[in-house]
């Protein structure tokens, strides 16, 4: 990045991460008495920010396409995970094919199918047309299956969002992440919580906030790209 006479270039200016922590992971003090995080987390928060933002600053150039998978692969290539799922739509996910070159399994669930699905080519291990996932989802825990890392890219419900981040969660390995798409809707017109065509985050936010809150066993933050990226990490 060179710094110009009269500022920093327009295509040159720097992207900030804010990474945010829940206030009661801060549970001891420094020597000041300020409240510190466990060494453990500030470890494991440090790696994230080191893999998904180099040298602590990403730039934003033109046409970037960093997202969702960029930050599954990424996390990948830190942790060591090899084995991936994605939970989405008919409407949403479309990054199928780079995350099959980023890893060594990968599998994936589409529900809501039927509704609208722009076929790639590329298998599709389970198949829905509608929304209930519940009877398929029982027989991947059934059969013992587990991943490293997984997208969950859902109908952008609360219900439909609340109930993948659970069934998602479930199938995760212990140490493993969950990304998360849409968690931060650009505008209000874009968070609405019924199906608007174009763009719609609907209110995945408000799940993945209900989630993380409620669950003891995680530790999370949201990456400033892609509409918004919770990355939910399952504690070993």
């Amino acid at each position: 990045m060179k710094k110009q006479d009269k500022g920093w270039a327009e295509s040159e200016q720097p992207r900030i991460f804010i990474l945010w922590l829940p206030p009661a992971l801060f549970q001891g003090k420094d020597r000041h008495g300020q409240k510190t995080l466990p060494a453990d987390i500030m470890s494991r928060s440090l790696n994230a920010i080191s893999v998904l933002v180099p040298n602590s600053l990403m730039v934003d150039k033109p046409n970037s396409c960093f997202g969702k998978i960029n930050i599954a692969i990424d996390l990948a290539r830190a942790f060591g995970y090899r084995r991936y799922f994605e939970l989405t739509t008919g409407t949403t996910g479309r990054e199928y094919a780079r995350a099959q070159a980023g890893f060594e399994s990968c599998s994936r669930l589409v529900y809501r199918y039927a509704v609208y699905f722009e076929d790639d080519g590329l298998p599709i291990d389970f198949r829905l047309d509608g929304e209930d996932t519940s009877t398929t989802l029982q027989e991947i825990r059934e059969k013992g299956l587990e991943f490293d890392v997984i997208l969950v890219d859902p109908h952008h419900t609360y219900l439909c969002s609340l109930r993948d981040l659970h069934d998602a969660f479930s199938i995760l390995k212990p140490g493993g992440a969950l990304i998360v798409h849409d968690c931060d809707p650009p505008n209000k017109e874009c968070a609405v919580p019924e199906f608007i065509s174009y763009v719609w985050c609907g209110v995945t936010y408000k799940a993945f906030i209900d989630f993380v809150l409620d669950n003891d066993s995680v530790e999370y933050f949201t990456v400033d790209c892609d509409y918004g990226c919770g990355v939910i990490f399952k504690k070993p």
